[in-house]
C-alpha cells in the first residue's frame, strides 16, 4: 500500500510523517528513501512493533527505541529522524526516557480512526471528518496488512479536504514533560 499512499499524497501536495518500524524499513529501504525524496518526515516506530515490550524489561524497551532508530537511519541513507511513536500508544516512562536520550520527540496523534481494524472505507472517512480540526494529527496505517480501505479513504479525503481549503503540514517536534509524554493514548 505504501507506494499508492505516497502517490496519493504527492498528487494532493500533502505532507505526512511516516512512522516506520525498523526491521520493516531495513527490508524495504527503497520505499523509505522514496519517503525522504518526497519531502516526508520520518518517525521511529520501534524495532519490531512489539506491543508487549513493557513486559520484557527496560533494556529491551530501550533497544526497541534505539535499534528502531538505527535501522531507520540505515534504511533511509542517513535522513533525519525527528520523532518516535510508541506502538499501540502504550507509552511509559522507560520508553519516554529512551526516546529523549536518542534525541527524538514524541509523535502523539489526536485522531485515530482505527483504520488498522479495517472498518470499511466509509467508516474511516467518517471518523476522520468527525474529529477534523486545525492542528489535528491523524493516524493512518499503510503497512502491516491489507490497507486497501485506507488507500480508498485517502483517495476520497485528500482532494476534498484540499478543495475545502485544508492544508497539510508536518508536525512540529514538541518536547513534552516526561510525565505527559508517558501517558498512554
Amino acid at each position: 500500500a505504501m507506494p499508492m499512499v505516497l502517490a496519493l499524497l504527492t498528487r494532493a501536495h500533502a505532507t505526512a510523517t511516516f512512522c516506520d518500524v525498523g526491521q520493516r524499513a531495513l527490508a524495504a529501504p527503497t520505499l523509505v528513501r522514496s519517503e525522504v525524496r518526497g519531502g516526508f518526515a520520518l518517525c521511529d516506530h520501534s524495532r519490531d512493533h512489539d506491543l508487549r515490550m513493557s513486559r520484557r524489561g527496560a533494556g529491551y524497551e530501550r533497544a526497541e527505541v534505539t535499534d528502531g532508530l538505527h535501522d531507520l537511519q540505515l534504511a533511509s541513507g542517513g535522513a533525519q529522524v525527528r520523532f518516535y511513536r510508541q506502538p499501540g500508544g502504550l507509552w511509559n516512562p522507560t520508553v519516554v526516557a529512551a526516546m529523549y536520550d536518542a534525541g527524538l520527540d514524541p509523535l502523539r496523534w489526536t485522531d485515530d480512526p482505527r483504520d488498522w481494524s479495517r472498518p470499511g472505507m466509509a467508516a474511516i472517512v467518517q471518523r476522520v471528518l468527525l474529529r477534523l480540526r486545525p492542528g489535528a494529527v491523524i493516524l493512518l496505517h499503510d503497512g502491516g496488512g491489507n490497507r486497501s480501505q485506507t488507500v480508498q479513504a485517502l483517495a476520497w479525503l485528500l482532494p476534498r479536504l484540499r478543495g475545502a481549503g485544508w492544508t497539510f503540514t508536518l508536525p512540529e517536534p514538541r518536547h513534552l514533560p516526561s510525565a505527559e509524554a508517558a501517558q498512554p493514548q
